[in-house]
């Protein structure tokens, strides 16, 4: 047992260490951005002249307008480029914590992240349109007085988000993080219409016929920082930043606006043309089954080997939180057991008590504001392990102090120490007594482990979650994984009450044979 955990542990050390390894003797550049844009920025499964391998994201490759600068800031400088695939709240943070170099999303340079990063010169200009179903009683609106009691919905974190506000007697809604989950709210019903940029929602509606866009007559009170998108750099990059906006004054209005166009052309490959539900669920299983199976073994990875050293470790917090402190006790040994006992119950209290996908953003940029560059899939590791050890810590107390005194006292008085005692009597019978809570922890584990995209481990929602943002079908593709994540957690549950009924069994056949 010792071995396996040691195998385990030496793997995911190695995977922790090896995200920056490069066998490129040039300095590398990341570039973070989405890949769930369409037609700023994509991901897909096919390779061709305009596509970037995604670093992070094994047999994916990136496409899309930004990545079409990207290939030029490549050709362009001596660096060694990579594409990174990032959940959008968390480009700023990535870029400051030097984990990423450039910012190439489709973001507009707005005084408040001014206030955070630099930005260079504009590589976009847009322009801003609502989308709205076709059969919206606000379709034949032309100037923003016209959306009055309508439900505006934004995303969050974006200047489209706060248009909405422009728009006279519209009710704004609560901001979501991805425009596959604004579609579905629009969709549904949930909200009458978005703003967005005209590009983005001409891919939208190549995805969804019943969805479709209007340009005002009367445009919306931006700023000029507001209607461009730019290239983030961090604050200290003056030579980085110098070095693309004289690539960006090369390329022309003309060569930009066909670079638009051309992307907006690709990303109709990105769309499916079927307009039933099962056509899309289909779409959706044959375009993305690769990435979804290498979620799920991500998934039930993370999950057993988080539980497994989790339970080891518990094992340690659940003696500190049992031991006694004797007046007979060496003053030094009282100090020692006083600090256990403190520090176990400051752990529990501590990790019981805050969210899962704050522990992991903790630990994941934590470390990267530190100067640890570590991989998102070890930092995911040991949030799961830590939440596991905090839980079934707790667990194994219970059930140590539920074993009935008197077999300690029957097991003392037959020549066992007090060791032997605890290893070969009490500790059995709480491990059996609280297999089925360890069962459940790992049932748990299983579905908490989507929280970890947001460090962008690749487990089953993730992939998911990008299949939705890529094509728009964003209530398909959760419908998709909360049908997988269904499957693993009935599969798992039969297979922990079998191993249950043999654990019940063994002692009866061992009493029947005396």
């Amino acid at each position: 047992m010792r071995k396996t955990i040691g195998l385990i542990l030496s793997i995911f050390l190695l995977v922790g260490i090896s995200g920056c390894s490069n066998k490129d003797n040039r300095e590398t550049l990341t570039i973070g951005l989405e890949c769930a844009y369409p037609p700023f920025n994509w991901a897909q499964e096919t390779e061709n002249e305009f596509t970037m391998p995604i670093s992070n994201n094994e047999g994916m490759y990136a496409d899309g307008y930004d990545v079409a600068f990207a290939k030029k800031i490549s050709e362009e400088l001596d660096y060694n480029v990579v594409i990174k695939q990032l959940v959008w709240d968390s480009l700023v943070t990535e870029l400051k914590s030097k984990q990423i170099d450039l910012i190439i999303a489709g973001m507009s340079p707005t005084e408040e992240r001014r206030k955070e990063i630099d930005f260079t010169e504009a590589y976009y200009r847009t322009t801003h349109v609502v989308l709205l179903r076709k059969n919206s009683t606000y379709i034949n609106a032309t100037k923003r007085t016209d959306f009055a009691g309508a439900v505006g919905i934004g995303q969050t974190g974006t200047l489209y988000d706060s248009l909405i506000d422009q728009l006279p007697g519209v009710k704004h809604d609560t901001p979501i993080d991805s425009m596959g989950a604004i579609t579905l709210n629009i969709k549904s019903g949930k909200a009458d219409l978005t703003v967005i940029e005209k590009p983005v929602a001409e891919s939208i509606i190549r995805s969804n016929s019943d969805l479709t866009y209007i340009t005002l007559d009367e445009p919306f009170d931006v700023a000029e920082e507001e209607v461009i998108v730019s290239i983030g750099v961090r604050k200290e990059d003056d030579d980085l930043r110098e070095q693309i906006n004289s690539i960006l004054a090369k390329i022309s209005t003309e060569e930009r606006d066909q670079m638009m166009l051309d992307a907006v052309l690709r990303s109709e490959g990105v769309s499916t043309s079927a307009d039933n539900f099962i056509g899309k669920m289909i779409y959706l299983i044959k375009t993305y089954s690769s990435q979804l199976i290498s979620g799920i073994l991500y998934t039930l990875l993370l999950a057993f080997v988080g539980t497994v050293l989790g339970l080891a470790f518990a094992f340690i917090i659940a003696l500190l939180r049992i031991l006694v402190v004797n007046k007979k006790d060496h003053v030094i040994i009282k100090v020692l057991k006083y600090l256990g006992l403190a520090f176990a119950k400051v752990y529990v209290t501590v990790i019981r008590g805050t969210p899962m996908i704050v522990q992991a953003m903790i630990i994941y940029y934590g470390l990267a504001f530190g100067g640890v560059d570590i991989n998102p899939l070890f930092a995911g590791l040991v949030t799961v392990t830590l939440n596991t050890t905090a839980y079934l810590a707790e667990v194994l107390r219970g059930g140590i102090q539920s074993v009935d005194h008197g077999q300690t006292e029957a097991s003392r008085s037959l020549g066992f120490n007090q060791t032997q005692t605890f290893f070969y009597v009490v500790l059995p019978q709480a491990i059996k007594n609280t297999f089925p809570s360890i069962g459940n922890e790992f049932i748990i584990n299983i579905k908490d482990t989507s929280v970890l995209n947001i460090i962008q481990v690749t487990e089953l929602f993730f992939y998911a979650n990008l299949a939705g943002k890529t094509t728009y079908l964003f209530f398909e593709s959760m419908l998709l994984a909360g049908a997988i994540y269904l499957i693993l957690t009935l599969v798992t549950s039969k297979i922990l009450v079998v191993i249950e009924k043999k654990m019940n069994i063994q002692p009866q056949e061992l009493t029947s044979s005396n």
